[in-house]
């Protein structure tokens, strides 16, 4: 028989009261069940979440999986609040990075509820988060690597006429430069491990960084809301552009403006090229390199006074693109104006957009990002 003193039954009609209010017997219970969980910081549901987990991990009848659900309470709960801490007055919810967490906190928090809402069910629960591509890496951090390669080429492609060679770039860095994560393995590992470039075989200088992409896996999360910390062009881009220059040897002055420190070769299997380390053929050619456009255009307007070059290596968002998609947002809106009363905001009209045929790849947070006006 179970004489089992849930939680959850005992404080069913509790779950608004502050600790202060509630009986003796039951503030203590609560201190001394859930500690060290803060009552009063918490939600009702949050409270009756917590009183629900206790009892799962403290119930003989539920006693399988109980530290697996205990963590997962746990981890739902640090999100919570990083959330709430994200959308209050400490944190500008507008700023770039901010919103890309939130973003992925949300899709994961929503995960973490569906596999909680079984607590009779451990095997269930881990399928739910498995096949949601969720997998703890830390303290309170999940990732979520749901699209390969291609998916992730076409997405970045479409959001920001990326090349295959950048998105290199961006693995390369991480995203702690402003680049990208990438992981392995996701489609069958709950914890896929974070990609690194290897250094190359000495016997073999296989200097080629695009095969590696191939087999890798983003979060989708992460590339809804991408903005890359810098753009590059590859070494032979470069060259064939400094060629047009009267009187100019692009290798030469490509090693020119790396010595001055003005230029910074990268290549993401070797880390530089022969531009940093002259002669050595353990590093691949200039050619091979990549290049910061925005160091790329510095040197333009200094060296060559500005003009056309700098143009062609601005950020590849092009004025087309986004033209075309003002334009629709624009008659959207002129439509809202005509058939509704009520206000409407330019995240409404980006997520009618998102819910179209020629925009809907896109997520409603980037186009909102590229849309000109308020409504």
């Amino acid at each position: 028989m179970n004489d089992f003193n849930s939680l959850q039954t005992v404080l069913v009609d509790w779950f608004d009261t502050p600790l202060k209010d509630l009986p003796r017997e039951l503030r203590q219970r609560i201190q001394n069940d859930l500690f060290p969980l803060p009552w009063d910081s918490l939600s009702s549901e949050q409270r009756r979440s917590a009183a629900s987990q206790w009892d799962q991990l403290n119930d003989p009848v539920l006693a399988e999986g109980k530290e697996y659900w205990w963590n997962l309470y746990t981890y739902k709960t640090a999100i919570e609040r990083e959330i709430e801490t994200l959308k209050g007055n400490d944190a500008d919810p507008n700023a770039a990075d901010s919103r890309e967490r939130l973003v992925g906190l949300e899709n994961i928090l929503r995960h973490l509820k569906r596999a909680l809402s079984h607590p009779e069910d451990a095997k269930r629960a881990r399928e739910t988060l498995a096949l949601a591509g969720i997998a703890p890496t830390g303290e309170y951090s999940y990732v979520v690597a749901d699209t390969p390669y291609p998916k992730a080429l076409r997405l970045l492609t479409k959001y920001l006429q990326a090349t295959p060679d950048e998105i290199a770039a961006w693995v390369f860095l991480g995203p702690k430069l402003g680049g990208l994560a990438a992981y392995t393995n996701a489609n069958e590992l709950d914890q896929p491990p974070r990609f690194h470039f290897d250094a190359p075989n000495a016997d073999e200088h296989d200097f080629d960084y695009l095969p590696p992409l191939m087999g890798l896996w983003f979060c989708s999360a992460h590339l809804d809301s991408f903005e890359p910390g810098e753009r590059f062009l590859t070494g032979r881009a470069l060259m064939e552009k400094w060629r047009e220059v009267p009187g100019i040897d692009p290798e030469a002055f490509i090693r020119a403006k790396i010595a001055e420190s003005r230029l910074q070769d990268i290549h993401p299997v070797t880390g530089l090229t022969q531009g940093s380390c002259p002669g050595d053929d353990s590093f691949p050619p200039i050619a091979h390199g990549l290049f910061s456009r925005s160091e790329i255009k510095a040197i333009e307007a200094l060296d060559f006074g500005g003009g056309e070059l700098g143009k062609v290596v601005s950020p590849s968002i092009t004025a087309d693109r986004d033209t075309a998609l003002q334009d629709v947002a624009n008659t959207i809106a002129k439509q809202w104006k005509l058939n509704n009363r009520k206000r409407f905001s330019k995240r409404d009209i980006a997520e009618k957009l998102a819910q179209s045929d020629e925009w809907g790849e896109m997520k409603a947070i980037r186009i909102e990002r590229i849309l000109r006006k308020e409504w």
